[in-house]
């Protein structure tokens, strides 16, 4: 099962990449990067994306139980708390 159009996007985004850097890393046109995230690409195509995301830490969920897709990041450990904590920190140490 492939992921929605919708789905590709949010894992582009989770990563903080454009489809320019996508498609750099991934080998996959940037024009044809924007047809799959509009629901145009072919099937190869999108598998191939799905992949380039899981190697970069991307887990995507299948819906069960009546939930719907979903996205999680292995390199996204903190919560925002510790984040802005970590901010905080670095800021005084460089100031």
């Amino acid at each position: 099962m492939r992921p929605p159009s919708k789905i590709l996007i949010a894992a582009r985004v989770l990563l903080g990449r454009t489809q320019a850097e996508v498609a750099k890393e991934s080998g996959i046109g940037a024009r044809t990067i924007f047809k799959v995230e509009h629901g145009a690409g072919d099937v190869v195509t999108v598998e191939k994306l799905v992949r380039h995301y899981e190697e970069n830490g991307i887990e995507f969920s299948f819906p069960t139980g009546g939930k719907g897709w979903g996205l999680s990041s292995l390199h996204l450990l903190e919560s925002f708390d510790q984040e802005r904590y970590r901010h905080r920190s670095s800021k005084s140490v460089s100031a």
